[in-house]
């Protein structure tokens, strides 16, 4: 799910022009039909990779920088941690620092409880609180986020180390990426930015404003409904190579609005899930069909669903969870509703190839508040 930061907005110095080109297309950019909105040229609700480095931003702009481990052949020894930075939108909101652990391998070090972990980077040191049971990552205290900020831009790697247990974290690729957590913000040339700080007053920074999505009731479905599939299967265009894989007795519907149904059309099967194509189609004959778009946080819309089933109560729950590749270390997750006219993106979060865990280190890239239309 590696994507190539292509945003022109920021022009980088070539010392820190450390963008990385991508070893992986995301399965669902490649299933994506794209169209061009605010939200893609602003560079939110997407994954941007600075070599060793990752950065994702939200639609309010609240922001994650992730530092991985080099998979480099000239790795340094030991496990492989990450430094995970996290920053709310908004003036004079600081970032927030903490160390993960590598468990991909189930061989690997952890830190254990009540164990601190000693933390360098060039010739800064110092140790991290002790590990509990129940906070196994503490966050970094605020005393020290300034000097490492400022270490992590200018040297090769963070070692952390814990007993004979030892970590590192790649520097490479951070300090364009602490640049684009700050261009996405709003922070450059402000007193707040992490790398290119500046007189430019705070108040200048863009507050978070999370939308509302009014999710409209549903209709309940039928058994009068289900009964429907059959015929509406046999009217569904499907060829074998738009929907090589439709078999009809696995198609889903449920009731959308008194007059139509959402229905999901298998199309494709991999080795670990399906892809559905989604389509609101009348419930009489001859049983109309229009295929609906899913809004992606990136601004792109996505004509196919990965998806496990329906959600439908009082309000439709349209939930995708996508593997990026077989080994299970990167996902993809969105969530929609029904708006009463549309398809409307409620969440969204993905996580990038790292071989770091199963299911990867999450990064929200969209959220709204919902509330019910009555």
């Amino acid at each position: 799910m590696n994507r190539v930061d292509t945003d022109p907005e920021v022009v980088f110095d070539p010392v820190t022009d450390l963008q990385a080109p991508c070893m992986f297309r995301s399965l669902l950019a490649a299933l994506a039909m794209l169209s061009g909105t605010a939200f893609a040229a602003d560079g939110l609700g997407t994954l941007h990779s600075f070599r060793d480095w990752v950065v994702g931003c939200d639609n309010t702009r609240r922001c994650e920088a992730q530092g991985y481990g080099s998979q480099g052949e000239d790795a340094p020894p030991g496990g492989r941690a990450a430094l995970i930075i996290r920053r709310e939108a908004g003036p004079g909101q600081p970032p927030v620092l903490h160390f993960a652990y590598s468990s991909i391998d189930e061989n690997a070090p952890m830190p254990a409880a009540g164990q601190a972990v000693r933390v360098q980077a060039g010739a800064l040191r110092f140790d991290m609180p002790a590990t509990t049971a129940q906070q196994s990552e503490p966050d970094l205290p605020a005393s020290r986020v300034p000097a490492l900020l400022a270490a992590v831009q200018k040297g090769d790697v963070i070692r952390l180390s814990a007993g004979s247990a030892q970590w590192h974290v790649s520097l490479d690729g951070a300090a364009a990426a602490l640049l684009k957590m700050d261009d996405l913000q709003g922070r450059v040339g402000t007193p707040g930015a992490l790398v290119r700080k500046g007189t430019k007053p705070e108040a200048s920074v863009p507050a978070p404003t999370v939308p509302v999505v009014k999710a409209a009731p549903l209709p309940p479905t039928t058994p009068a409904d289900l009964k429907l599939a059959p015929a509406v299967g046999a009217l569904l265009p499907h060829t074998e190579d738009d929907c090589p894989d439709f078999d009809p007795a696995l198609l889903e519907l449920v009731r959308l609005t008194p007059t139509t149904l959402l229905v999901l059309q298998p199309c494709w099967r991999g080795a670990y899930q399906t892809g559905s194509r989604v389509w609101q189609v009348d419930d009489r004959p001859p049983h109309r069909a229009r295929r609906l778009g899913l809004p992606m946080p990136d601004g792109s819309t996505n004509d196919t669903l990965v998806s496990e089933g329906l959600g439908a109560e009082s309000t439709l729950d349209l939930h995708e969870a996508a593997k990026g590749r077989g080994i299970g270390d990167c996902w993809a997750s969105h969530d929609w509703t029904w708006s009463g006219d549309r398809l409307v993106l409620v969440s969204a979060s993905e996580s990038d190839c790292r071989l770091f865990e199963a299911g990867g280190l999450m990064v929200d890239l969209w959220r709204a508040q919902v509330k019910l239309v009555k």
